[in-house]
């Protein structure tokens, strides 16, 4: 199965190495590497503060070290060079993703035989949920995440289940507290799993009376606590605060020492007070847990960021209602949405609600009681999850793998032997077919791809091909600034861009970005300052803002309604002439676009983009030059300059005005005649003035600094 998953996850290999590059997904992939690189030189150290996030100041980063150091320590194994580092971000995550078939496995052998447990392990494999977050290039930390998840359910069921020796509860504790470890270090919010995991073996464990389960469990709490209390100072200051809920902080520690304080409570009062009665047990279980969540409650600050929280996980603020992954799983509003289930999980999607009052029907057997009830409530809770995100689907796919299995193993036991034989087989079929069928199509759509007809760039024939490229374009264009391996030093300019790009920027140009992948969680001042200028219509406002960013730059990019009119879309597709009753842009210059051949970012998500535009474009903020000309009164004054673009193409900008009452007329222009910048003029500006022409120079410096080129007349006549 092992072997499968790895094979299933390399089906897209093509489009991540392309020639001699490996290109890895736009999105957080790109910083996990920007990340790991920190790492490679310096471990086992981590970048804790990146003063290329939340430009200008930087920002402390939100995520756990755990993914990052496996990245540079697999990178470092195969050589140490930063071509080993992409290497080891292409294959470590199918690998991991591949091995979540192993406690898969183990965890269904807890409440079934190896035969359905192979079922388990093959439908781990198989899920494209599980695939999409793992596959080859996606060098995320969501395939950490999993596959630690999958060792700690493992371990819980182990827990659960009576164990006639104490070894044996150790072992599963230990198991236990690795994955749990294993999630606090790879992922920010990982309380929301503690509480979730760990609350449904507490709830098991209280209600049934296992009081030596319970002893178990709570040492197994405090054996995580330790770690995480000595490692929390060390990572810097908990983006969100110190007591947050969405990022490692010194809450973790509390809670899960507040969890530990209910366990071995209720295992005393279990020694001292012994009851067969649930309800007694479940009375002074919650009284118990009421008293823990009290104590953690009165943390300072804790209130708001548990709202917070709520707000991500419920999508209460503009990032997570916009953010691809946190769409719901069962979408029937929109096109294709009763599809979603069927795209992710097959067949198996829609029987989610289903897997808990199987289960509940497992658990009549005394011998699978416990671990049954503990997956009913871990399949419950993770279930919820991922039907209202599609993110928490990968975390919740190791259960639901064994919960569909003990489902179809549950209808064969139901029915007569040859009955229950057939009904398996057509309920796995139903389930697995539309999966298979999905994997065969992608190796059709991947075998003609790798047939068709090579290109000049082999990374222009995908969009993050292509937007690896411009970077690189931007890499190359703009001044190196500081800051990409020194925490200590800060970057003299940002680049104002989409902020599903700025991880790009970050790890491929080396540049600084006030808006990047992590949303508002990093920085949210920045973040909505930047979401704004890309909503402005008008240049002053947007060069306060720029100014306000210390954003030299603009990246724009072929994204987003045809009709829309912002600056930056005008910027993008009219390169900020004046086009009818919309003026010229005076203070944001072009300074290259392109690739020439290449995808646009639109062409991932299924848009249309306009016809004959470069896929990207970057524009300089500039003081502008002030052509200044002495003529007579109420004179039409016209300047114009032609420019040649590495796309393949020229565009004439124009800057037009009258003279006032006193003869003198001002045009400020954003280009010189003399730039080397790649979109640049091969002739000096042309001004007109009345019936007359005169060439004009207009020097790259007096761009820069808004100085003033003041032109003599007489001008010449027109020949």
């Amino acid at each position: 199965m092992i072997l499968l998953g790895l094979g299933l996850r390399g089906f897209t290999l093509q489009r991540v190495f392309r020639g001699d590059a490996i290109v890895f997904p736009v999105g957080d992939a790109q910083y996990q590497l920007r990340l790991a690189e920190f790492s490679l030189r310096r471990l086992p150290d981590v970048l804790r503060f990146d003063p290329l996030v939340n430009h200008p100041g930087g920002a402390w980063i939100p995520w756990p070290p755990l993914h990052t150091l496996l990245l540079a320590s697999a990178g470092r194994a195969l050589g140490g060079t930063q071509h080993d580092l992409e290497l080891a971000g292409a294959w470590l995550p199918p690998l991991l993703g591949a091995l979540a078939a192993l406690p898969v496995f183990g965890a269904t052998t807890v409440l079934a035989g190896r035969g359905i447990a192979l079922l388990a392990a093959l439908l781990v494999a198989l899920f494209p949920i599980s695939i999409s977050y793992s596959d080859v290039g996606n060098a995320d930390h969501h395939c950490t995440v999993s596959l630690f998840g999958a060792l700690w359910l493992w371990g819980a069921l182990l827990a659960a289940r009576e164990q006639p020796k104490p070894s044996l509860r150790t072992a599963a504790q230990a198991l236990v507290v690795l994955g749990r470890l294993g999630v606090v270090f790879s992922w920010g919010g990982s309380l929301l799993y503690v509480f979730l995991a760990d609350g449904a073996v507490l709830t098991v464990l209280a209600l049934r009376g296992r009081a030596d389960a319970l002893r178990a469990h709570a040492f197994g709490l405090v054996a995580t606590a330790l770690p995480v209390a000595l490692a929390v100072p060390a990572l810097g200051p908990p983006v969100g605060g110190p007591f947050t809920a969405l990022s490692l902080s010194y809450l973790h520690a509390p809670a899960l020492l507040a969890l530990a304080s209910v366990a071995f409570v209720c295992a005393a009062l279990e020694r001292s007070r012994p009851t067969r009665r649930v309800g007694v047990r479940a009375a002074r279980s919650a009284a118990v847990a009421a008293i823990a969540a009290a104590a953690l409650l009165a943390l300072p600050g804790l209130l708001p960021t548990l709202r917070a929280g709520a707000g991500f996980v419920g999508k209460g603020e503009p990032w997570a209602a916009r953010n691809a992954e946190q769409q719901p799983l069962f979408a029937p509003g929109r096109a294709n949405g009763w599809l979603r289930p069927l795209w992710n999980f097959g067949g198996f999607g829609y029987a989610i609600p289903l897997v808990p009052l199987v289960l509940l029907f497992v658990a009549r057997d005394p011998r699978r009681r416990d671990p049954a009830l503990v997956l009913a409530i871990w399949t419950t809770g993770f279930g919820a999850l991922a039907t209202a995100q599609l993110r928490y689907g990968n975390d919740y796919a190791p259960a639901a793998a064994v919960g569909f299995a003990l489902c179809i193993d549950s209808l064969r036991r139901a029915l007569p032997e040859r009955s229950g034989r057939i009904a398996a087989t057509l309920a796995t079929l139903l389930g697995a077919g539309p999966i298979v069928a999905q994997h065969a199509l992608q190796a059709r759509v991947e075998i003609a791809a790798r047939n068709a007809a090579a290109v000049a760039d082999p990374l222009l024939a995908t969009p993050a091909g292509t937007l690896r490229r411009f970077a690189e374009e931007v890499r190359r264009v703009t001044p190196e600034t500081a800051g990409y391996f020194d925490p200590q030093e800060r970057p003299a300019y940002g680049i104002l861009c989409p902020p599903n790009v700025g991880h790009v920027l970050h790890y491929v140009a080396h540049r600084a970005t006030p808006s990047d992948g992590f949303g508002p969680y990093s920085g949210s001042r920045h973040w909505e300052q930047s979401r704004r200028f890309f909503e402005l219509r008008s240049e002053d406002p947007a060069v306060r803002t720029a100014d306000a960013l210390a954003a030299r730059y603009v990246m724009t990019a072929e994204y987003g309604p045809v009709e829309y009119r912002s600056l930056t879309q005008r910027l993008h597709r009219e390169d900020g002439l004046e086009r009818g009753d919309s003026p010229r842009f005076e203070r944001f210059r072009l300074v290259t676009e392109g690739p020439r051949g290449g995808r646009p970012l639109t062409d991932l998500y299924g848009g249309i983009a306009a016809p004959g535009v470069a896929p990207y474009k970057l524009f300089e903020r500039v003081a502008g030059a002030v052509i200044e000309v002495q003529t007579e009164a109420a004179a039409p004054v016209e300047a114009a300059l032609v420019l040649h673009s590495p796309f393949g193409r020229q565009f004439r900008y124009v800057a037009k005005t009258t003279a006032g009452a006193d003869g003198i007329a001002r045009l400020r222009v954003p280009y010189a005649s003399d730039a080397k910048t790649p979109v640049a003029a091969r002739e000096p500006w042309e001004l007109r003035v009345g019936a007359a022409r005169l060439p004009v120079v207009v020097s790259e410096e007096a761009v820069l600094q808004g100085a003033t080129v003041s032109i003599s007349l007489p001008v010449v006549p027109a020949g």
